[in-house]
C-alpha cells in the first residue's frame, strides 16, 4: 500500500470501505441475523398499504345511476343530486353491494366531489408532515422505539377509525394514522438499508 498524502481523501475513504467489506466477510457478512432482521421490517411496513389504501373502499362513492331517492325511486341520477340539494329528497337509496363512509353519512353530490378526496389530502399532508418529524425522532430517540411507538399509534387510530360515528371524526383520525405512516416510511427505510452495510 502506498503512503497517505493530504490529497489522499477519496483513497482512504475507499481503502476504508474495502476494509470494512472485509471485516463483514471474516465474520459473516449478510448473515441469517440480517435476513430475519429484513424479513421482520419488511412485514411492518405491509400494515402501510391498508392505512394508504383504506379510503379507496371505505370511502367509496356510489356511481349516479346507484342512488336514489328513497321517498320517489325512478328519481336518479343528475335529477337525484338536483331534488337532494334543493331538499325535496330528505333520503337517500343505494343499489350497491357495500357499505362506506359515503353510504353511511349520506355525502352525496357536490358534497361527495368535496369532502371524499379530503380523507387523502389530510392523509398525504400527515404524510409529508411525519417524514420530516419522525426522521429527527428516530435519531434523536432510535428507531427501534419510534418504530413500534408509530407502529401502535397507527393501530390505535384506525382501531377508532373503524368505529367512527361521523365523517369529521374519520377525517381527524387520519391525521395520526398519515403522520405517523410518514415517519414510519422514512426511518424504515432507513433500517433495511442499514442492514445491508
Amino acid at each position: 500500500m502506498r503512503p497517505s498524502t493530504e490529497d489522499d481523501g477519496a483513497f482512504n475513504q475507499v481503502y476504508a470501505k474495502t476494509e470494512f467489506d472485509e471485516l463483514l466477510i471474516q465474520i459473516g457478512g449478510w448473515s441469517r441475523f440480517q435476513h430475519i432482521q429484513w424479513v421482520l421490517l419488511f412485514l411492518a411496513t405491509v400494515p402501510q398499504a391498508w392505512y394508504t389504501y383504506a379510503p379507496a373502499f371505505a370511502a367509496a362513492k356510489p356511481k349516479e345511476g346507484q342512488i336514489y331517492c328513497a321517498e320517489k325511486p325512478d328519481v336518479r341520477g343528475k335529477a337525484f343530486c338536483a331534488a337532494w340539494q334543493n331538499g325535496t329528497c330528505q333520503e337517500a337509496g343505494y343499489t350497491v353491494p357495500y357499505s362506506s363512509i359515503v353510504t353511511d353519512w349520506n355525502i352525496l353530490c357536490d358534497d361527495a366531489k368535496k369532502y371524499v378526496p379530503l380523507t387523502k389530502t389530510i392523509f398525504y399532508a400527515g404524510k409529508l408532515f411525519g417524514a420530516y418529524l419522525f426522521g429527527w425522532v428516530s435519531d434523536r430517540y432510535g428507531r427501534r422505539m419510534t418504530l413500534l411507538i408509530t407502529m401502535l399509534v397507527q393501530f390505535i387510530a384506525s382501531l377508532i377509525e373503524s368505529f367512527s360515528v361521523n365523517f369529521v371524526m374519520y377525517v381527524i383520525l387520519r391525521v395520526p394514522i398519515g403522520i405517523c405512516s410518514g415517519g414510519e416510511r422514512t426511518f424504515l427505510f432507513v433500517m433495511k438499508e442499514n442492514l445491508r452495510m
